[in-house]
């Protein structure tokens, strides 16, 4: 499911982005460009998917690693 600009996810909410999954650290409300403001998530990543073959795939464990994401790209 796709979050609007000002959706907030709770600390702890199991997310993916693009091919990784993480959960949310925190968040912060910023201004947008060129007017508004957005929501931006802090994500700690500790999964990845790892293609088997075409139709199999499985997450694997990654070094954590902390990022802030945009709403528009996060999925839960």
């Amino acid at each position: 499911m796709q979050l609007n600009p000002m959706d907030i996810l709770d600390n702890g909410t199991i997310v993916t982005v693009g091919n990784k999954r993480g959960t949310v650290v925190n968040h912060a409300v910023e201004p947008a460009h060129p007017y508004g403001m957005i929501v931006v998530h802090t994500i700690k990543f500790t999964d990845k998917v790892k293609i088997l073959t075409a139709n199999r795939r499985k997450w694997v464990t990654i070094e954590e690693k902390t990022q802030r994401i945009n709403y528009a790209a996060i999925n839960y």
